[in-house]
């Protein structure tokens, strides 16, 4: 028999057993569902569209949050999280995993981006986006928060499986690059679990210890309670309204000055030199002015066209757990403030028209920032050069690198 016959054969079994296996796995899904709904009542995607309210012995920031981000964060925390599930903050674990891989070097056209916060608000948003809940959606019974959370299911997957005693782990423990993730819903998660008893989280990783496993119990069998983000003290309130006014200034020069920052700007964590805990902050568009809530313009890269007459340029908490990984600090102070007025609207130059948002106009900064004076562009990034050397070593997708000029 010929090698490409033999190849043909090999390829042709592999796919026929990929067949049956996805046959399998759908007849799973769907008896597990069954089995679901029967004991528990069928889901409700909008469950956690509003907060649940807290339970005062479990609390999110001060008992769960810490386990979270000394334990899941490290692999749970980027754009391109296994199943795109992030628990660095609430409204990731809410919004739960999706198959779908955000970087895929053979795929044709570009994907409809799935950026927490920003593509949608809900998780009833998310389900039609194709994510599935980690979360019971079911009856909020305790029993039902356990039983019918894949978040619960994982970690008590690895309690009752822990990590084998060799100093090297064997197969089938996979670490390589270009590995395949495992996203089990919850309808999948019975058969899962027998079929890969070494699959639970932390990956790889030692289980969680008692305290850290009883403490997120507690709070996914109390319907994962959450008492939303912190207000912000008075004097970070007041360096957000005074950095907003200046940055939404109505000349041509202000505007154009703004939209120059914005644009180098957007993926950094910005915060305010007086603040001793030093929140971090974003810059976004938005259609709405200061004082008003901000209404997200949500565009793919920071210089697409945003499809109305005026953008307003807002200050958003940072609602994520920071990671090293992409932590880029950028301080705002009164003295910054007064270098950008020095640089942008007190040197002279003339605005006569504010660039539009063509394509051959936007992509080029040298086209879109011409009007500014190449001595007040250079003032402005060697100014800061750290952060602007780590927006192209870390900038979170090539799609979204920061122009810089």
């Amino acid at each position: 028999m010929s090698t490409a016959r033999e190849s043909a054969i090999r390829w042709l079994a592999r796919r026929v057993r990929l067949i049956w296996a996805l046959i399998l796995v759908a007849g799973c899904a769907v008896y597990g569902r069954y089995e679901l709904d029967e004991r528990y009542g069928p889901a409700d995607p909008a469950r956690y569209d509003r907060m649940p309210a807290g339970d005062p012995p479990v609390d999110f920031w001060r008992d769960v949050k810490p386990v979270l981000d000394s334990r899941c964060v490290v692999c749970h925390g980027c754009y391109d999280a296994p199943c795109q599930l992030k628990l660095g903050a609430w409204e990731g674990i809410a919004r739960g995993g999706s198959t779908a891989t955000v970087y895929d070097g053979g795929r044709l056209l570009e994907a409809p981006p799935t950026r927490l916060f920003v593509d949608a608000q809900l998780p009833s948003e998310w389900r039609n986006k194709g994510f599935f809940a980690v979360l019971n959606e079911r009856a909020p019974t305790p029993e039902a928060n356990l039983a019918a959370s894949v978040l619960y299911r994982s970690l008590d997957l690895k309690r009752a499986h822990p990590l084998p005693g060799e100093a090297v782990l064997p197969k089938p423990f996979d670490f390589s690059l270009d590995r395949s993730n495992s996203c089990p819903r919850i309808e999948q998660y019975e058969w899962y679990e027998r079929e890969f008893p070494l699959a639970g989280m932390p990956y790889g990783l030692p289980g969680l210890d008692q305290r850290e496993l009883d403490t997120v119990t507690r709070w996914l069998a109390a319907g994962a309670p959450y008492e939303g983000p912190a207000a912000l003290p008075a004097n970070v309130t007041r360096d957000v309204q005074a950095w907003e006014a200046f940055l939404n200034g109505d000349s041509a020069k202000e505007r154009l000055m703004s939209r120059y920052l914005y644009e180098h700007l957007f993926l950094g964590f910005l915060y305010f030199a007086g603040d001793a805990e030093r929140r971090s902050f974003r810059i976004v568009r938005s259609t709405t002015p200061p004082g008003e809530p901000v209404a997200l313009i949500a565009t793919r890269r920071p210089y697409d066209d945003p499809g109305v007459p005026r953008v307003y340029y807002r200050l958003v908490p940072e609602r994520e757990t920071i990671l090293a990984k992409t932590h880029m600090p950028y301080a705002l102070s009164p003295g910054r403030m007064a270098k950008f007025r020095t640089w942008f609207l007190v040197a002279p130059y003339e605005v006569s028209a504010l660039p539009s948002y063509a394509v051959e106009v936007s992509t080029n900064p040298f086209v879109a920032f011409s009007a500014i004076p190449a001595d007040s562009r250079y003032r402005f990034m060697l100014d800061e050069a750290q952060y602007f050397i780590m927006n192209f070593i870390k900038a979170r997708s090539a799609a979204a690198s920061s122009p810089s000029t």
